[in-house]
């Protein structure tokens, strides 16, 4: 499957559902809103030191220092991810290392505070450093609610996340038919690829606007835990550049697994410039609720 592919598609479903709506939409600016990224899935495989998992203890490598806050208190691991079990796919980071996201231990849903989260990356070259000691890193506190299930590997006490779940992924493909475009102001999702000479004519008629919602129903993000793509905010965020920031991760909530607070999420953002320069300290953390 392709971007090409997945418009075709939806142009198909349109002439077969509601032809009419052909002559309103331009299918070649609808592929602005599809973008490939990563599917993550926890997986019942072994954690190892330098594996991808979610939770757990990261690997440091001798050279570099356990992330701190400006109380000089250890960040917990959220996720670390080996770049060279993603698939093909990722043409936006390095094809090897460690992306590693950290948050506070105890005011981890407060990221407006840049000292409370950390993404680090650790090279190739670094992973055959030995080991920094990390005993004196601390795990995420009991405000994150842990639900024992098919991939704990003990007993989990008191709601602490002790061993860390490792991770699968997949090709899989996000879409933004309902968020910001940098071209225009806030608009319905739909004003994304519907042809400018046609707006005010498409605004008027709401049985348009729900017919073809009802087409691209089938078409929406439901992916919780994602690398790059496009981001699915529960509010809107009216500073994210879709033409220079990517998407680093977005992590929600797994109802059967663990929650956040309010069932809320994470996004990690940086811009392309700083990514391709390997220099992830000015990526920007947030973390939302419903």
């Amino acid at each position: 499957m392709s971007v090409e592919q997945i418009k075709e598609n939806i142009k198909e479903d349109i002439n077969s559902c509601y032809s009419h709506l052909a002559e309103y939409i331009d299918f070649e600016g609808m592929k602005r809103c599809i973008k490939e990224c990563v599917r993550i899935e926890l997986s019942n495989k072994n954690i190892t030191e330098q594996g991808s998992k979610l939770f757990g203890y990261p690997f440091i490598p001798f050279t570099q220092k356990i992330p701190l806050n400006k109380q000089q208190r250890p960040l917990s691991l959220l996720m670390q991810i080996n770049l060279s079990e993603l698939p093909s796919i990722n043409n936006y980071l390095p094809k090897d290392g460690l992306l590693q996201f950290y948050i506070d231990t105890l005011e981890w849903y407060d990221l407006r505070h840049p000292d409370r989260y950390r993404v680090n990356y650790v090279s190739k070259e670094e992973l055959l450093q030995p080991a920094l000691d990390i005993s004196g890193m601390s795990l995420l506190n009991e405000n994150i609610t842990y639900r024992k299930g098919q991939y704990s590997k003990q007993q989990i006490d008191t709601g602490y996340i002790l061993t860390g779940v490792a991770l699968d992924f997949f090709s899989d493909f996000s879409y933004r038919f309902s968020t910001y475009d940098s071209s225009d102001d806030y608009l319905p999702f739909t004003y994304n690829f519907i042809k400018k000479e046609k707006y005010a004519i498409f605004e008027k008629d709401e049985y348009l606007y729900d017919e073809l919602s009802e087409v691209l129903d089938s078409y929406q993000d439901f992916i919780k835990i994602k690398l790059g793509g496009y981001p699915l905010f529960i509010q809107m965020q009216d500073d994210f550049d879709v033409d220079n920031e990517l998407l680093l991760l977005e992590l929600s909530s797994l109802r059967n697994v663990f929650s956040f607070i309010d069932l809320g999420k994470f996004h990690f953002i940086d811009t392309y410039k700083n990514i391709q320069a390997l220099d992830f300290s000015k990526a920007r953390g947030i973390f939302e609720t419903s």
